[in-house]
């Protein structure tokens, strides 16, 4: 099934699937069926250049909003068709601020990207006409949320540089480090150097415990860091507290900055990534044989090597991501699309059946019906659009977000 809109993080892989993630990697929901909403108003956009905003900002005693977007960006159209819309969210950005939508990755966008530190999409910046950030957060808003950010940002009081110089000042450390992470994710901004002075006040015993286990998944990938290679050279004693699989995932997904700079080039070295797999599997960290296969997955993606991939993932994607229910709906789907090989059609059903298992969900059980028609399972088939269906709607989506499901169904129906 095709995905709909993904919040994006430059540094990380999209997320797929029907869902929608805000800067705290949560999903959330467009309007559901629910009481309707008025959208007869839109919020006013001031066309000027940054410095002629700044001017009018000074001159009416205003707050700017920015809405820093880009035009590849799902959420932020999300936003504007669904959020800015809004009556209660137009009057009220209308009266409060002067608003402005400007593209980061084009002409005076790219500089305030920079000045602003805009690492993400959508980002919501509330600045003063001297140009002092006042207040920001990142990712789809719901029009409530989206509100109260303003009213935040308009009163000056529990606004992110407050809260996060609040932190600061207390000294990051155990007690407070999980609510100042949050803090820093809502705006996705870097927390690096603040986890550098935390992880240096820590022996390496205490890495193990449940806090710090959680903040170095989330936020540790340099393989080479104090944190990661006590990691690897304990990781029975992690695994015995927080689960193999858990581990494996982070062990793998941190060894695949071993490769970054080579697999960052167009095209990638052949004969240089060659040799960098050589290297690696001297360093002695677990589980080699996944990253070097996750490597090979992602050149082949990279090269268009479709031969290969398809190779790849016919030999381990259920060895490796057997519990990956996106993961196994996206491959599945794609060679539902792709593929006429009744091999290969064969094994994208396996996925798509291991995907439904894993986690059942609208968007998979329509991979797997798809999947089963295109095999001849004309019965089952039908069974699973049916709950397909089902599921879309016990999940509010939209009847254009499971139209491809019921367009099967009468084709099965009727004997197509």
């Amino acid at each position: 099934m095709r995905t709909l809109l993904t919040f994006v993080l430059i540094s990380s892989t999209l997320v797929s699937g029907a869902q929608i993630f805000d800067a705290n990697g949560r999903e959330v929901k467009l309007t559901p069926n629910a009481a309707p909403v008025s959208h007869t108003a839109n919020i006013v956009f001031n066309t000027g250049n940054f410095k002629t905003l700044l001017e009018t900002a000074r001159k009416e005693n205003k707050l700017i909003f920015i809405d820093a977007f880009t035009t590849w960006c799902g959420p932020c159209k999300a936003m504007a068709k669904e959020v800015f819309t809004q009556d209660d969210v137009a009057n009220f950005y209308n009266a409060t601020f002067i608003n402005a939508k400007i593209d980061m990755e084009k002409g005076e966008g790219i500089e305030i990207a920079k000045q602003y530190e805009v690492n993400c999409y959508p980002n919501l910046l509330y600045i003063d006409g001297n140009g002092k950030l006042i207040h920001r957060s990142a990712g789809f808003q719901e029009a409530e949320p989206f509100i109260n950010l303003g009213k935040i940002a308009s009163n000056g009081k529990e606004t992110f540089p407050i809260k996060r110089s609040q932190f600061e000042a207390q000294g990051i450390h155990s007690g407070n480090i999980e609510p100042y992470l949050d803090l820093l994710r809502s705006g996705c901004m870097d927390a690096s150097s603040s986890l550098d002075g935390y992880f240096a006040n820590l022996n390496e015993q205490e890495l193990i415990e449940p806090i710090n286990w959680t903040i170095l998944v989330n936020e540790r990938e340099d393989f080479k860091s104090r944190e990661l290679q006590y990691l690897y050279k304990n990781y029975k004693r992690f695994e015995e507290k927080h689960g193999q699989k858990n581990v494996e995932d982070k062990i793998v997904t941190s060894s695949l900055s071993y490769f970054s700079d080579l697999l960052s080039q167009n095209p990638i070295p052949a004969d240089a990534l060659k040799q960098r797999k050589e290297s690696f599997k001297k360093e002695g960290i677990p589980y080699q044989a996944r990253t070097i296969w996750e490597i090979d997955v992602m050149a082949a993606k990279k090269t268009n090597n479709t031969l290969a991939l398809n190779k790849l993932l016919v030999a381990d994607l259920l060895t490796y991501s057997g519990n990956d229910a996106q993961r196994l709906n996206r491959y599945a789907w794609r060679f539902f699309e792709n593929e006429t090989d009744k091999t290969l059609l064969a094994k994208a059903e396996e996925w798509a059946k291991a995907s439904v298992n894993a986690k059942k969900e609208s968007a998979n059980t329509d991979t797997y019906a798809h999947l089963l028609f295109k095999n001849g399972k004309v019965a089952e088939a039908k069974k699973m659009a049916e709950e397909s269906i089902a599921l879309a709607k016990a999940a509010n989506y939209k009847e254009d977000d499971y139209a491809g499901t019921v367009q099967l169904l009468e084709k099965i129906k009727e004997g197509k």
